[in-house]
């Protein structure tokens, strides 16, 4: 069984099974990382709100990870978006869509994680602020 390519040589069975292992691989990159960013954010709250539970909100640990979610959001926004259109790239050339005058690599970024992550890092610095305030004020009372 042969297949043609957008270079009219012909596929054989091994090339074949490559490309459907790059493409799978790089859409379940993008659902690994998709996740990650999910259970990042929930992990970050659920620490905030012991946190908050114990009545010491603002600590190293929080900024910290609040920090670190703001980056996951950012890399996991845009490297999904990647991963993404690498798959799709890799499932064009593999139907031969550049022969119907369709582009072979196309990347669409969102650039909301971005935004997001830039908030949250924010929010991080605003909780270093209270951080800082909270040390000064513990022994006043």
């Amino acid at each position: 069984m042969t297949f043609r390519t957008r270079t009219t040589r012909t596929l054989g069975l091994a090339e074949k099974a490559m490309l459907g292992v790059v493409a799978g691989a790089a859409l379940a990159a993008a659902a690994v990382l998709t996740t990650l960013v999910s259970v990042a954010v929930c992990a970050a709250l659920a620490w905030l709100c012991l946190r908050v539970f114990v009545g010491r909100p603002f600590v190293a640990s929080a900024t910290a990870g609040i920090g670190v979610v703001a980056i996951l959001i950012v890399a996991g926004g845009l490297g999904s978006s990647f991963l993404t259109s690498v798959a799709h790239a890799q499932i064009g050339d593999y139907l031969a869509l550049t022969e119907a005058g369709v582009p072979l690599f196309e990347l669409s970024v969102d650039l909301a994680p971005l935004g997001w992550g830039v908030a949250l890092a924010v929010v991080a610095g605003a909780f270093e602020l209270g951080q800082r305030m909270q040390r000064d004020t513990t022994g006043l009372v």
